[in-house]
């Protein structure tokens, strides 16, 4: 199965996970199965590069000053760099969705979520006394994953790989390219932009200064 075929499971499962969930604020089913990959790279990778060179260097600083880490907070940074891309007006609200699920490095997950994990997250809620086992990301428009933790993470817990963090440290993946696709591997479980709110508290680190 494709990378965009299980987006939109994972945007349908929302009942599943969350049976009283609202609709996604910015954008509806029938608008994502109509984006299309081929024409969306270019638009994709100028994100990608806000992201990365605005973004991060407003942000990394930023945490550091309160003493908090990027890596092991991809629930947090996910939607502090979702909202910051937002309220800045660098992108359509409609273009990013925050994606919730596994990712494999080499095959191998460092979190090793299932459904029933991804539910008991959601049942618990608010939870300070234990890291949110899931990982968080964005896509943009079904297709292409915009990571802005994943590396960081997994430097810290010196798990082995060669995706270079020091050039590189938002992950910019897409299946299309076989070999990123072997390294790295992404399965999309939940779409909902309202994750964060769910597991944990009103810490936006973005909204202090």
């Amino acid at each position: 199965m494709s990378y965009r075929n299980d987006f939109l499971e994972a945007f349908l499962a929302r009942k599943k996970y969350i049976p009283n969930a609202t609709p996604e604020k910015y954008f509806s089913y029938k608008d994502l199965i109509f984006f299309n990959a081929k024409k969306d790279y270019r638009d994709a990778y100028r994100c990608y590069e806000i992201m990365e060179h605005v973004f991060l260097e407003y942000y990394i600083p930023l945490r550091e000053k309160n003493g908090l880490p990027i890596a092991h907070a991809c629930h947090v940074v996910a939607y502090d760099m979702l909202q910051w891309m937002i309220k800045n007006n660098y992108c359509d609200p409609r273009d990013l969705a925050y994606t919730v699920g596994d990712v494999f490095i080499g095959g191998k997950s460092p979190y090793d979520i299932t459904e029933a994990s991804l539910k008991e997250t959601i049942r618990k809620g608010h939870d300070f006394e234990n890291d949110v086992n899931v990982h968080a990301w964005l896509t943009f428009r079904t297709n292409y994953v915009l990571d802005p933790t994943i590396l960081f993470s997994l430097t810290a817990w010196k798990f082995p790989n060669d995706l270079g963090i020091e050039s590189h440290p938002i992950q910019f993946w897409n299946e299309d390219n076989e070999t990123m696709r072997w390294i790295l591997d992404y399965k999309p479980m939940l779409v909902d932009s309202e994750f964060y709110g769910r597991v944990d508290g009103d810490m936006n680190i973005s909204r202090q200064s």
